[in-house]
Parts: structure tokens; sequence; C-alpha cells
């Protein structure tokens, strides 16, 4: 097997690579199905709404409390050593793909959740709880146009799901893998397998956890090793969107 010269950093605390990281899981997700169910009527997410950019870069600071968050190179470091096509280097180091602010912006983000947290990574996170704590209160963000009761409607869709999963497959622990996004400039690259084969190696081919939003990705996670366990549809009067639930198990594959 060829090596994946893909590399992924832990993100911690630094305000410029969550900034970085924001952006690209606001311009990757902004066509999303599930986003703009949660999100009826309401415009686009764009990555140059001041508005929305500090509503992610707070939500990335909730997910370094409970996970750990992934960063590659930026966008234009990573077209250079991933080129496309006919490209050639000098081209890559010269061009881009997208707007000169976006060269910056993380070309690949995960955002992994454990099944289990130790102690020290619980009192790792105590001050960033308090300074998340502290900010709801002086500075609240939201985002603009979300539908409450849709989101704590998935919430709750979530929270069912990962108990009947552990249930029904007896799994004591499982990971859950809720952003895998790849910068829309660095598309067709090959980025989002070798991403994928970087985290799975990361928690040693353990019991991994999905949602997929859009059917048409479903045969690339299922080349990778997962299945679906369970369709979710969530739904009110107004409108549904259909999320399918991918396992992939590494017992069941030995």
């Amino acid at each position: 097997m060829a090596p994946n010269p893909l590399q992924l950093y832990r993100v911690h605390t630094d305000a410029l690579s969550i900034a970085e990281v924001a952006r690209t899981v606001t311009v990757s997700f902004s066509h999303d199905p599930l986003i703009h169910w949660l999100r009826p009527g309401a415009p686009l997410w764009a990555r140059n709404d001041a508005r929305t950019q500090a509503w992610q870069y707070r939500r990335i600071q909730r997910a370094l409390l409970d996970g750990i968050v992934f960063r590659s190179a930026s966008t234009a470091q990573l077209k250079y050593v991933f080129r496309s096509g006919g490209e050639t280097p000098k081209q890559a180091s010269v061009t881009t793909g997208c707007g000169p602010d976006e060269a910056t912006d993380a070309g690949v983000v995960a955002l992994l959740f454990p099944s289990k947290r130790t102690v020290i990574g619980r009192l790792k996170t105590v001050f960033l709880s308090l300074k998340l704590w502290v900010l709801d209160i002086i500075r609240p963000v939201v985002d603009g146009g979300t539908n409450m009761e849709r989101v704590e409607q998935m919430m709750n869709s979530h929270k069912l799901m990962m108990d009947r999963i552990k249930s029904i497959h007896h799994l004591d622990n499982v990971w859950y893998l809720e952003v895998l996004a790849v910068h829309p400039s660095l598309q067709s690259r090959g980025l989002g397998g070798k991403a994928m084969n970087w985290l799975l190696d990361y928690i040693n081919h353990e019991p991994l956890v999905l949602e997929c939003t859009s059917e048409k990705n479903i045969g690339f996670y299922e080349a990778l090793g997962f299945r679906v366990v369970e369709e979710v549809n969530l739904a009110d009067n107004e409108g549904a969107v259909k999320c399918w639930i991918m396992l992939r198990d590494a017992r069941r594959k030995e």
C-alpha cells in the first residue's frame, strides 16, 4: 500500500488555527442538506459573514471540550502537494484554486469524539469550559436563521441513535466522527479517503460511527469499511431530511 502523505494535526486553543478550521467548516457544509433543514429559509453559510464565523469559532471551541479537533496544512500547501490532472508544481504554487483569502484556510478538518474520556482529558478542559461559560453570558453568539426546535430534534435523535448502536452491536466504546471536511478548492484529489484512513489509524481501527447526510457519499464510506446500520428521518410539518447512520466495526471486519 502506498504511503499516506497527508498529515493531520491536533488543534488546541490557538486562535488563528481555530479560525482557519472554522472557515473551512463553513465553506464545506454551506450546501449540506442537514444544514439547510436546520436553517430553513436562511442565507447559505458564507465565509466572509462575521456572524457566521463567530458562531463557527465558538462551535470549534466547544468541540475542543468534549472531543478532538484535527486540521491539515493550509489549502495552498495541500494544493501544491496533492496536484490534480496535468497541474505542475509551478502552477500549483501560483494558483490556489480559491480566493486569495482562502489560501490560508485549513485544507482538511475533522471533529472526532471518543465514547469515553480520561480524567486527565477532563481536567484539561476545565479552563476552556469556564471561559466558554463566561463568554456565553457576556458575548453570546447564535447562528442566524437556525430553527432551534429542529436542532433539539436532531440532538435527541443523535443520542438515541448512539445508545441503540452501542446496545444492538454490543459496543462498549465507539468513536463518533461529527465532521470530516475537505475544503471545496481541494475536491477530487483523494483527500477525503486519505484523511479517513489517517483517522482510522489514529483510533487504532476501533468502532467508529458517522452520519452521512448525502446518499451519493454512502459508497465512499462503504469502500472504507463502513455500512449503513440505520436510516433516520428528521421531520416536522414544514420539511424533512434523511441521514444514513454508518458504522465501521473493526471486530466485524476481522
